[in-house]
Parts: structure tokens; sequence; C-alpha cells
């Protein structure tokens, strides 16, 4: 008469519950009481397992999602700071380029090579912490703090940012300083074609 809870839906449980709740209201001797709250006390173990397990389950295949997205959008964003780098990598070689074609008009280019060598110095170190954001995506995910590790990740991916920006703006700085002496050039040397 008694069916396993563990296997029925939440409404078959709902009605099994009921008709033992019955079963134990017209149950005459306390003999067939204590077993009957027996019988539904080891039930209701079995259902609570399975419930917990089910739980479990379920958090264990979120958290699987959430990882998942963390490492796609971290993807993203290494991606993003590597065309970034590229970039600016390509611009500092645009530059150099041009240094051959200004030392030929007599310009000054000290101060722009040592510009230039910083700005390589900076994109070295954003390479290696793109590179190390990676890394530290991978450790996080393996570790037992993941929410704490990810943290980490997102300090360092900003850090990263941060590095771009400056070189950027070391590079802005460049080619302001390389335009200010193309300038300076060409007017002295329009003076000089007029005297």
């Amino acid at each position: 008469m008694l069916r396993d809870l563990h296997n029925a839906s939440l409404e078959e449980r709902k009605g099994i519950l009921a008709e033992r709740v019955n079963l134990i209201r017209s149950a005459s001797s306390t003999d067939e009481h204590r077993m009957i709250r027996e019988e539904m006390g080891q039930k209701f173990k079995n259902v609570r397992a399975s419930t917990t397990e089910m739980r479990t389950n379920i958090k264990d295949e979120a958290q699987k999602r959430r990882f998942e997205l963390a490492h796609r959008q971290t993807d993203l964003i290494v991606n993003k700071i590597d065309t970034a780098i590229d970039r600016v990598q390509k611009l500092s070689e645009r530059i150099s380029g041009s240094l051959d074609g200004l030392e030929s008009k007599g310009v000054d280019t000290t101060s722009i090579k040592e510009g230039l060598v910083n700005v390589n110095n900076k994109l070295d170190e954003a390479r290696t912490k793109s590179a190390s954001i990676k890394l530290a995506m991978e450790e996080a995910f393996a570790s037992e703090t993941p929410k704490e590790s990810l943290n980490a990740v997102k300090d360092l991916i900003k850090d990263t940012q941060n590095t771009i920006k400056e070189t950027f703006s070391s590079l802005k700085d460049i080619i302001s300083l390389v335009k200010s002496n193309t300038n300076n050039k060409d007017v002295s040397s329009a003076e000089n074609n007029t005297n």
C-alpha cells in the first residue's frame, strides 16, 4: 500500500504523504502508528537524500555554466587586449620607419628613439601581462575559491589595460614630438630657401 517516494513526482509525493497521514489517523494501535512513522521516516530520509543530490547536481551545472561564461568573456577581453597591443605596435613601427627620413632631413631624433624604447618596453610588459591573464584564469577555475581568484584576474586585466593606455599615451607624445620637429625643420628650411 505504501509507495516509494524516491521515484515519485512532487504531486505524487503529496498524495502519498496525505494517504499516510490518513493511515496514521485511522490506525487503531500504537504499534501500527510506530511502524507507519518509522516507515515514513525512512522514506522521508530517502527523499531528502535524493533531493539533496539533485540540488548538488544543479549547483554543479550552474557553476560550470558560470565558469564557461567567465572563460568566454576572458577570452574576448584577452583578444581585445592583444588587438590593442598589435595596434600600438604597428604605430610604433611606422614611427620607427619614419625616423630614417627625419634623420636625413637633419632632425634630432634621440628623444624620439628614447620614447620608442620606452614604448617597446611597455608593449613587452603588456604582452607578458596578457599571457599571464590566460594562465591566471585557468588557475582560478582550478582553485578552491574561484570567486576570489577571478577577482584577482579582474585586477590583472585592469592593470594590463592601464599599461596599454600608458603606452598609447606615450606613443601620442612621441607622435606630437615628431610632428613638432618636422614642422620646425620645415619652417627653418623654408626660411633658409627664401634667404
